[in-house]
């Protein structure tokens, strides 16, 4: 067999595997969660429940500042700050980096003096 064969077999063979791949990806919607009144957001983390979270970023009080949310597809996004019980005084969510499905998040806080 010639090269022209084997390149014809070659561009079939992957032709297949793309077709392959098609057949078996999973599909993702795109959704605009919001802010919590800033210019942007980042979602980090996403459970098998549409739950997402994240933190929304700030630049109205003269330099960049973040809060942790919560977002879920019947309350939108919600401040976890507001959503902590018994959140000593002084701390503030700035960041969420995961979520499970007890809806557990990992967040990052901190106080005036810097990150806890």
């Amino acid at each position: 067999m010639g090269k022209t064969g084997w390149l014809l077999i070659c561009m079939v063979a992957l032709g297949l595997f793309c077709l392959a791949g098609r057949a078996d990806a999973t599909r993702y919607l795109y959704r605009d969660l919001g802010t919590l009144g800033g210019r942007s957001s980042t979602a980090t983390s996403i459970n098998n429940h549409s739950q997402v979270e994240g933190y929304s970023w700030d630049y109205s009080i003269g330099f960049p500042s973040s809060r942790a949310f919560l977002w879920m597809p019947a309350r939108g996004m919600t401040d976890l700050n507001n959503l902590v019980n018994k959140l000593p005084a002084g701390i503030s969510l700035r960041q969420a980096f995961a979520i499970n499905q007890k809806l557990t998040v990992d967040s990052k806080g901190e106080t005036f003096r810097g990150s806890i």
